[in-house]
């Protein structure tokens, strides 16, 4: 697949647009901080993708080698170990999304297509929603032309979400951080009832959890606010449209990102929790992924609250 048929499907997928105001110049000073700390990329889930996606949707002049370094690292991988990157599907989805980004190719690294990995179902969801959520990320990503998978993929998030309109690692628990990346990844395909309204429920459990300094914490039941869960939740605003002023957002006159730079550091670092002393490298990657998110035109919510109450019953039924 050529190159800019998979850079198109990424404008296609979530449009490049401004960052806000308050993101902008944030998100300048925690680039120049990541590249400082990862000054060489790793095929890996703290000092790999995320800050390559993070270095190079920034407005910093990161060196085309340091890219080309990456494309070679995650070839090596692959050949070295036979196309063998483990148990865990998701290290093909977050190679493949980061490989799309930088505007090489995940169809062929190394001889490998990551997507014969990616398309397999079975040992996908092996490992639970996370993997069909970085599945169907990547498949919209990189326009992979498998619609059954992504299909396939959708349903089975579809299928995961609890009654309260949140999604988790497991039957009985409500996650934030996947919650909101399970919006990020069913986005690009509203138009689609079921979608639309598993979105919007998602939101409106994600309006319920928010903390009133406008953070949010991994689970509903820790008030401890974290900067990964609290940036998982401004990519998904910003992938769908929601402005950081919405309403819903707002919590004693804190918005989201009143409740990011709560673990913000000197020198553009972030802290995993605030009662951290000094930069988190995974807590600055998702912040910098936050940051950098591109923000789809402002819209509101489809449904409120008032909408699903006087629909409860149905919703026990058809959920």
């Amino acid at each position: 697949m050529k190159i800019s048929k998979i850079i198109t499907a990424f404008v296609l997928c979530i449009s490049f647009t401004l960052c806000t105001a308050y993101a902008a110049p944030a998100a300048d000073e925690t680039a120049d901080c990541l590249f400082s700390i990862a000054p060489s990329p790793a095929v890996a889930s703290i000092g790999g993708e995320w800050t390559v996606i993070g270095l190079k949707r920034s407005s910093l002049n990161i060196p085309d080698s340091y890219f080309n370094e990456y494309e070679s690292r995650a070839a090596e991988a692959l050949i070295s170990s036979g196309g063998d990157l483990g148990r865990k599907y998701t290290e093909y989805s977050r190679m493949a999304i980061a490989l799309a980004v930088i505007g090489k190719d995940p169809f062929n690294v190394g001889g490998y297509n990551l997507f014969d990995y990616i398309n397999d179902f079975d040992k996908v969801v092996s490992q639970g929603i996370n993997g069909a959520i970085s599945a169907l990320l990547a498949k919209d990503i990189c326009n992979d032309s498998d619609y059954a998978a992504a299909e396939k993929y959708m349903n089975f998030i579809l299928e995961n979400q609890h009654q309260n309109g949140s999604f988790g690692m497991s039957e009985n628990s409500s996650d934030t951080d996947v919650t909101a990346m399970a919006v990020t990844a069913l986005c690009p395909h509203q138009g689609d009832f079921r979608i639309d309204r598993a979105i919007n429920r998602a939101f409106l459990y994600l309006s319920e959890v928010q903390l009133s300094d406008g953070s949010f914490s991994p689970s509903p039941d820790d008030n401890t606010g974290s900067c990964e869960s609290t940036a998982q939740v401004i990519i998904a605003m910003r992938a769908f449209g929601l402005s950081e002023n919405d309403s819903y957002f707002v919590k004693d006159g804190n918005t989201v990102y009143d409740g990011l730079n709560v673990f913000r550091c000197d020198g553009g670092g972030y802290k995993h929790i605030t009662a951290e002393t000094g930069t988190n490298q995974m807590a600055t990657e998702q912040a910098l992924l936050a940051l950098t998110q591109p923000q789809q035109p402002v819209k509101t919510l489809i449904y409120d609250r008032i909408w699903f109450e006087a629909g409860a019953e149905y919703f026990k039924e058809s959920v």
